[in-house]
């Protein structure tokens, strides 16, 4: 392997040294360090990049900005092609305009799947795109107003919550549901909410996420009401065949680089 790698980057810095880009170009695909799929882009046969979450429909941004599309031609041309695309759901959806009126449609998954499965796919094409996606591109759109550490905050709370909703009650199967929290979806990324999903399993024995709602003997629904870069509200319901037993506020501040979570039973805050 390591030979392999030696002769690889002897290649490369002699044709950095003796040829064209055009010709480096051309070594960098044929030992699979770039892909030609995406050369419509560079060549600017692209007239706009929209990008779309699957799971708030209201939730998209167009990309027209020629610096913006090279920086998403460098990202695709160096994806590697999979044999097969994660099993996760996807979290956007890239419609790729190209001039004459024709569209090219690939799915997203945010991150890196830990099975090495395609994370950029259509029903023809699959590949790996590295996080540079998500880092250099997506943050961009994303900083508008999201929560500080979002992930970390949503999850933590709804953990909270939980637990002090089994203190009291009996330890029915609890099924976890944030399918209907509108306000977070646009947050919400398929890799963590699936560790959030095996962080469920690993402590506690009856929880579950996100089934359908009444096969579970109480489904918790959590519903984000409010939110700012430092502050986020969150209602959350136990229910049992639609009908609420017991209600639960969250209201959490970022305060000294860290979330101050607090947790109120039955009655809103006065400042919620």
């Amino acid at each position: 392997m390591f030979k392999r790698f030696k002769f690889i980057l002897m290649i490369i810095i002699t044709c950095v040294l003796f040829t064209s880009c055009g010709v480096l170009d051309d070594v960098f695909i044929k030992v699979g360090f770039k892909n030609d799929r995406f050369e419509y882009i560079n060549e600017g046969n692209v007239t706009k990049v929209v990008i779309q979450s699957v799971r708030d429909k209201n939730f998209k941004f167009i990309i027209t900005d020629k610096t913006v599309l090279d920086e998403l031609y460098d990202i695709l041309s160096k994806a590697k092609g999979a044999e097969e695309s994660s099993t996760l759901n996807p979290d956007f959806i890239f419609e790729l305009h190209l001039t004459g009126n024709k569209v090219e449609k690939y799915y997203y998954i945010a991150g890196l799947d830990k099975e090495n499965k395609g994370n950029f796919y259509n029903e023809d094409e699959k590949y790996i795109v590295s996080k540079r996606l998500d880092n250099d591109l997506l943050d961009n759109f994303f900083n508008i107003r999201t929560p500080i550490k979002f992930s970390s905050v949503y999850y933590d709370s709804i953990i909270e919550v939980l637990d002090i909703y089994r203190e009291s009650f009996d330890s029915d199967k609890i099924n976890v549901y944030l399918n209907k929290d509108r306000e977070s979806a646009k947050f919400i990324l398929s890799i963590e909410e699936e560790e959030f999903k095996g962080t469920l399993e690993n402590k506690y024995d009856n929880v579950v996420l996100n089934q359908e709602l009444g096969t579970s003997a109480i489904d918790m629904v959590v519903s984000t009401v409010g939110y700012k870069s430092t502050i986020i509200k969150m209602k959350i319901e136990f229910k049992q065949k639609g009908n609420i037993l017991k209600e639960f506020y969250v209201l959490g501040n970022y305060e000294n680089k860290k979330w101050v979570i607090n947790v109120y039973k039955d009655k809103k805050p006065s400042d919620f």
